[in-house]
């Protein structure tokens, strides 16, 4: 080979490599997997979730709460003395995690680097006590660090910073102890920040001019820190946490606050911004698509992991698709409610859709790694989409096509306000007719083998002139004599 045409193969080589990885790069971005299918491992820094916690009794210390964030920031307590307790079916039926100030516990942990605005923090808790804080990143030097606090002398929502005189501080009598809140904590610079309250955006006092930056890689959960002396601890439980590296847009901490809403049971329509109305049934890993506006918008989401939703055709001002699931089983393949004649098995799970507006056509997504594994001869990968949940009769059965590896989708779906979907596999569809009908002379036997729809239909041939003979039906096959 000529040096010329070698270097022509290697540029070639390194141009696909680089298309390789973009598309990968673009994939991961598109993979919005965080909390509500807002974010990713990329800006969600922590995701703590109480019903994560496996292979623990009501009542037991916690050693380690894993991080579902995708970057492993387990937080931890080495001192048995100091570790919080686990606490089942408290919380909409989920669990939490409980602190005991008496105990003075609590759970930490170190990150990388530094800390800086933007970032936002979200707590679904409660405070039992007086003056006590959920949550402190960083340490009390000057401007480095910040919390979100209880203050018992105002009953308000707190955010203080480099120590208590750095604070901003919500209307008095705005957070009663003894009452479970959705917490935000928005930090879009050193010097602007916003408070939420299950979705009320609280009006802010500001007290010895407090701005934040290079927050110390610290996190404190159930207590203050200052240098190396704890205080002010929890008396309490926290259900979730989740910190980002970016202040989340408005659609995105509406759709946020709507998982956390549907999940544990906490209304939040009075603050105007409930777009999840199946929260009785379907309040499972509520995801979701919406846009306020051209600069406030979540535009593709994922739920449990398996089912994401993405490029909406008409993703207007207001307009909004959520989607939770009845925490079906999804580890193996039923008959039960399937459309019958159509040689389809289902998963037990379904999702459940509410449509603020009309966001047009959909991408829907489901990646199969999670579910079981396929059966023989399904090699027909499916969705069944239906306005009642029984999908044996009415719904309607849409084929996926790869979209790598173990996903398969649709594009171009149109679905409706309150549509139930499930996943299916099935065979896929064959007519197999032998011989072939153009060479077939007088006195011979067609072979029809399977069905051309899969299910149900009928097969049309003009192979030949005369008297047909009865049709039998044998081995499975429909074979139709002629002579």
């Amino acid at each position: 080979m000529s040096t010329a045409a070698s270097n022509y193969n290697k540029i070639l080589n390194r141009l696909f490599l680089i298309l390789v990885f973009v598309f990968f790069q673009i994939h991961t971005v598109s993979a919005q997997t965080g909390p509500g299918g807002v974010g990713s491992s990329t800006d969600n820094l922590y995701w703590l979730r109480a019903d994560s916690i496996t292979g623990i009794s009501d009542g037991n210390p916690i050693t380690t709460w894993e991080d579902v964030s995708g970057n492993n920031n387990d937080v931890t307590q080495s001192t048995a003395g100091n570790r919080p307790t686990f606490g089942t079916n408290t919380l909409n039926g989920f669990p939490v995690v409980r602190f005991d100030d008496a105990n003075q516990e609590f759970l930490y942990d170190t990150f990388p680097g530094y800390l800086n605005p933007p970032f936002t923090i979200l707590a679904v808790c409660r405070f039992d006590n007086t003056t006590a804080y959920a949550i402190n990143i960083g340490n009390h030097g000057n401007n480095h660090n910040t919390s979100i606090i209880r203050d018992d002398s105002r009953n308000a929502y707190l955010c203080n910073v480099g120590g208590s005189p750095k604070r901003w501080e919500g209307p008095q009598d705005s957070l009663p102890s003894g009452v479970v809140k959705i917490l935000n904590a928005l930090h879009s610079s050193s010097t602007t920040h916003s408070l939420y309250q299950n979705g009320f955006s609280q009006s802010l006092t500001a007290y010895s001019s407090p701005d934040i930056s290079d927050l110390d890689s610290i996190l404190n959960i159930g207590r203050s820190l200052d240098g190396t002396t704890g205080g002010d601890y929890l008396d309490g439980f926290i259900a979730e946490l989740s910190v980002y590296t970016k202040t989340l847009n408005d659609a995105e901490r509406i759709i946020v606050e709507n998982y956390l809403a549907a999940k544990y049971g906490i209304d939040i329509a009075s603050a105007g911004n409930d777009r999840f109305s199946y929260e009785s049934t379907h309040y499972y890993d509520v995801s979701g698509i919406g846009r306020e506006d051209a600069s406030n918008m979540n535009s593709a989401a994922r739920s449990a992991g398996m089912l994401q939703i993405d490029t909406p055709s008409s993703l207007d001002d207001g307009d909004y698709l959520l989607f939770g699931h009845d925490d079906g089983a999804f580890d193996s393949w039923t008959t039960g409610e399937a459309p019958a004649g159509d040689s389809i098995r289902r998963i037990s799970r379904e999702w459940r859709l509410d449509e603020t507006g009309d966001v047009g056509t959909i991408t829907l997504t489901i990646d199969f790694t999670l579910l079981h594994a396929v059966l023989a001869n399904c090699s027909r990968k499916v969705i069944m989409v239906d306005g009642d949940g029984n999908y044996s009769s009415g719904a309607t059965v849409y084929d996926l096509t790869s979209a790598g590896g173990n996903e398969y989708e649709i594009t171009g779906l149109d679905i409706n306000d309150g549509d139930f979907i499930t996943v299916g596999v099935g065979v896929p569809p064959s007519a197999a007719i032998t011989p072939d009908p153009a060479e077939t002379c007088a006195a011979v036997g067609l072979d029809l083998d399977g069905n051309p729809s899969g299910g149900t239909g009928s097969y049309t041939t003009n192979a030949w002139s005369g008297v047909l003979a009865p049709i039998i039906r044998a081995q499975n096959k429909i074979i139709i004599n002629s002579h």
